[in-house]
């Protein structure tokens, strides 16, 4: 930030009413003050970002004359999970159809694939009695 006087700068992370917890070693905020000048620099730095660190996060400079803010979207990439299901058994008879439901958490979105006997369902077996639809 710059300014007349010196403004001081915070982070906050929009949308949380938590503080953001710099004493938890993951999270560092730094302030470079150079002299002679208006300029402060403020840097907000998350070690090993989690899933719930990603969000939008805005730095906000304030000082006598007034207040200014710009804010910063964190996207945390992370594989498939399958974490709040159960896999089980299903039956049919008398050759009624039968649903099996798969939901993957991701970032960026996972592609789902279904397999049966090694062979993947859409591309090496293509048979119209099994029907694969995305949600």
């Amino acid at each position: 930030g710059r300014g007349v006087p010196r403004p001081s700068i915070h982070w906050r992370k929009i949308g949380s009413k938590v503080k953001l917890a710099t004493e938890m070693h993951r999270i560092e905020l730094n302030e470079d003050i150079k002299t002679n000048s208006e300029v402060t620099h403020s840097t907000l730095t998350i070690f090993s970002p989690e899933p719930p660190d990603a969000g939008l996060y805005e730095c906000i400079a304030v000082n006598e004359a007034g207040r200014h803010s710009k804010s910063a979207k964190l996207i945390v990439e992370f594989g498939p999970t399958f974490e709040s299901q159960e896999m089980d058994v299903q039956w049919s008879w008398d050759q009624k159809p039968v649903s099996l439901s798969c939901v993957a958490k991701s970032v960026p979105d996972a592609s789902l694939t279904w397999w049966v006997g090694g062979k993947q369902i859409g591309r090496h077996i293509l048979d119209k009695n099994f029907k694969i639809r995305g949600l």
